[in-house]
Parts: C-alpha cells; structure tokens; sequence
C-alpha cells in the first residue's frame, strides 16, 4: 500500500488497521455514495459514481470529477447516537 503522507499519516498512526483505501492501488468503492477523500493535503467529501467509476464533487452542479485530486478514500464513519449516550 503507498505511504501515507501528511495529516493522513498523523491519523492513522498507531493503528492496527488502516480506514484509507488508496486509489492508486486500484482500491476503488463498491457501491455509490458520499465518501471521506484525501488529495494528501486535506479531507473532502466526494461523492463515487459506481456507473462512471469515479469520485465528483457533489456541490458541483455539472459533477467536476475529482479523479485526479483523489489519492485516498474511506467510508464516512458512523458516530454513536448522543440521545442515546446522554439517557
């Protein structure tokens, strides 16, 4: 897997398994949806297209791909329910 760079590395670091999928190894989503993307620098979210195979900005109204700013990618993280952590 590529070397982790930049804010990536300090998140990641200590472990054990790593979220980011990188998409330079081919490591693409399975499915459409919203995803947490990294150029390396900064985190986005972008949407994945499973019929173009490719990540688009979802704020763009015409889709500007993101296919060549995107190095890395992970599913949004579920966050536990506060409701139910405060009751």
């Amino acid at each position: 897997m590529a070397e982790r760079e930049g804010w990536i590395a300090g998140f990641t670091e200590g472990l054990t398994m790593n979220p980011w999928h990188s998409v330079e190894d081919g490591d693409l989503p399975k499915k459409s949806g919203d995803y947490l993307c990294s150029d390396r620098e900064e985190p986005i979210v972008a949407c994945y297209s499973d019929a173009s195979r490719c990540f688009i900005n979802p704020l763009e109204k015409y889709g500007e791909d993101y296919d060549d700013l995107i190095k890395y990618w992970m599913e949004i993280p579920q966050l536990p329910n506060i409701r139910k952590i405060i009751k």
